[in-house]
């Protein structure tokens, strides 16, 4: 990343936004405002929806609840753990973890990842094949050039 970290401030619901497999990113800060250092995203995941156990090989993550609930689990975290609104998660690179809204409503989460530029570049890759019509294949593929390895046996 050859950008110069600059601060950031946006309104409510202001940011580009994505189409990720049905959830909605809306970028706070991209890998280009912050020199690459982090992004962050305000996510909408519908009730039903979330990820499956995976690991990110290249970044951290860290979720924050604002509405609503997530089941987290993972190497650290067992037995799906209900996440309500002012819950925090952090996801270490190389411990695998998933997510998911058990509904009956959206939940709302802030998601950092660091460092950013990684992530991001492949959320835009998956905004492209949500549009085109994804296949679990095609995601798999994608996600792996991009470190992050699924465990579709969990």
């Amino acid at each position: 990343m050859t950008s110069t970290a600059h601060s950031v401030a946006l309104p409510p619901g202001v940011g580009r936004s994505e189409n990720i497999l049905g959830v909605t990113h809306i970028y706070k800060a991209t890998a280009e405002e912050t020199g690459g250092k982090l992004i962050c995203l305000e996510v909408s995941v519908p009730a039903g929806h979330g990820i499956p156990m995976h690991t990110h090989s290249r970044e951290d993550e860290s979720f924050y609840v604002v509405e609503g609930t997530v089941l987290i689990e993972g190497d650290d975290v067992q037995d799906g753990q209900p996440m309500g609104p002012g819950s925090f998660f952090y996801g270490v690179r190389g411990r695998r973890h998933s997510f998911h809204n058990p509904g009956p409503a959206a939940a709302k989460l802030v998601i950092v990842a660091t460092p950013g530029a990684n992530l991001e570049a492949m959320f835009g890759g998956l905004a492209v094949l949500t549009a085109q019509g994804p296949t679990p294949e095609k995601v798999d593929e994608l996600c792996r050039r991009f470190g992050i390895q699924f465990d579709l046996k969990k």
